[in-house]
């Protein structure tokens, strides 16, 4: 059984649909990445205070094979360990990085002051 009267209605529905698109579902005049940016950077104060940073810290948990991460060319390790890991920044040139394993165990400590810089791991002498 067919109803006229439903296929009507549904086709005169599905015209406006299509002439209403654009200025209901869409935007004549598309954003663009460049301008989602500096929407953003103007946001947070502008780039001046982005320039003013001279110190930036970071922390976060690690999972899984922590020794190859640690020592790329090591044997892969069957279980899953778990971890820390610590990044400053201070400019204009020093860095550090610490990887804490699983007890608070230190496994690596990396570090550069613009001119020198080390590393201290369980594979160096102390």
């Amino acid at each position: 059984m067919f109803c006229q009267k439903c296929f009507l209605v549904a086709a005169w529905l599905g015209v406006l649909l299509q002439a209403w698109q654009e200025p209901i579902f869409g935007q004549s005049n598309p954003i663009t990445a460049d301008q989602v940016v500096a929407n953003y950077v103007q946001a947070i104060g502008g780039s001046e205070r982005i320039a003013a940073i001279t110190t930036f810290a970071e922390k976060g948990e690690l999972s899984g094979n922590l020794t190859r991460f640690v020592h790329p060319f090591s044997p892969p390790s069957l279980q899953k360990e778990k971890g820390t890991f610590e990044f400053c920044f201070k400019a204009p040139n020093l860095r550090s990085y610490l990887l804490h394993g699983e007890n608070n165990t230190v496994m690596t400590m990396r570090g550069c002051d613009g001119a020198v810089a080390w590393y201290v791991g369980a594979d160096t002498a102390m």
